[in-house]
């Protein structure tokens, strides 16, 4: 399965590659950051694991043996999409590193120190959220222009569009309740994973998959249910890494949920079971930009200490289980393919980055 996506990653990242020096001359006769900013999304862009684009393919494969170039240049646009969706979000959590590296409203805010401007930081950001602006219009471009049949186009133009703008309400929830004490919900949680990032990190790129391969509306519709399955998984597992992983495995920050006071399932569950003095403390540390690691790893000894990760675990296993259901009723499909499926739901279970 692993080798599988490296590959389709290789070929999605020569497609990009071609679209980024096919743009240089274009955005080169704007003026100097059109270049740049090129230089700066291709090299954001490949860093990527590229599992959204790789995703379309596997499920146009479920009934295809060859790739079709339209899966490519989709899954290209959805790892733009990605893209732009990262370089907001590190803006909006103040995240500095992503992928390794340094982010790319950070990039700007250090170019713009090095020029003496003032309020480098905003400057930073403001042009970070053109980067983010212009790498999902790129990535519609790639949507408009695939060789298939109008029908399918629109349909699949729809389905991006529609998800982009589930996930911007979503997330404007996520900065709200960042910005909230006290409980929240766990159907709200969920949801907000769910539309947050599950849908367009999986049900969103097998939906495609599915209606390049024109296949019936049920048969999209399982997809896109058991996509619904494996991002929520994918999310919650995200959040446990963001609390008990390696910092240099993860490439980003470990604790910056805490730090921004994100409503995770695990800070719902602990609010709920915490004593009224470890409530106390934990208000003080969510949301704490200062955050220490003396206040982290309380934070995770609570969690561990009052069963939250083992209630967590019977969350994901029972849409594990449900997902399995899924995978069992997608009929007439290659064997192959959807083996890989069922491996990739075993991966995002184990995942450690």
């Amino acid at each position: 399965m692993l080798s599988y996506f490296s590959e389709r990653k290789q070929r999605i990242s020569r497609y990009l590659r071609e679209v980024f020096e096919r743009k240089q001359s274009g955005f080169g006769r704007i003026n100097r950051w059109g270049p740049d900013l090129l230089t700066r999304l291709e090299r954001f862009s490949l860093d990527g694991k590229m599992i959204r684009g790789g995703l379309v393919s596997l499920s146009w494969s479920l009934w295809n043996e060859e790739e079709t170039t339209a899966a490519v240049q989709a899954g290209a646009a959805l790892e733009l999409i990605q893209s732009a969706l990262l370089i907001h979000d590190d803006i909006m959590d103040r995240d500095e590193t992503r992928r390794g590296g340094r982010s790319i409203f950070s990039q700007y805010a250090e170019v713009a120190r090095k020029a003496g401007i003032d309020s480098a930081e905003h400057a930073g950001e403001s042009m970070g959220i053109c980067a983010g602006d212009v790498a999902f219009f790129v990535a519609f471009e790639l949507l408009a222009e695939m060789d298939i049949e109008p029908r399918l186009a629109r349909m699949i133009l729809k389905a991006c569009a529609q998800e982009i703008a589930y996930v911007g309400v979503a997330q404007m929830q996520d900065v709200f309740f960042g910005s909230q004490s006290g409980a929240v919900g766990e159907s709200e949680i969920l949801n907000l994973y769910l539309y947050k990032t599950g849908r367009y990190t999986f049900s969103l790129p097998l939906v495609v998959g599915g209606l390049l391969a024109d296949r019936p509306v049920d048969a999209v519709r399982r997809l896109e249910k058991l996509g619904e399955r494996l991002g929520v998984i994918f999310q919650i597992k995200d959040d446990e890494l963001g609390l008990f992983g390696d910092q240099n495995e993860l490439g980003k920050p470990v604790g910056s949920d805490v730090k921004e006071g994100k409503k995770t399932l695990f800070y719902g569950y602990l609010i709920q079971r915490a004593s009224e003095t470890q409530r106390e403390r934990l208000s003080g540390i969510y949301g704490n930009k200062a955050l220490g690691s003396a206040d982290l790893d309380f934070v995770r000894d609570l969690t561990c200490r009052l069963g939250i990760r083992a209630q967590v675990n019977e969350v994901v296993d029972g849409l594990a289980a449900r997902a399995r259901e899924l995978l069992a009723e997608l009929e007439e499909t290659r064997s192959d393919a959807g083996r890989m499926l069922g491996e990739l739901l075993e991966y995002s279970l184990a995942r450690t980055r």
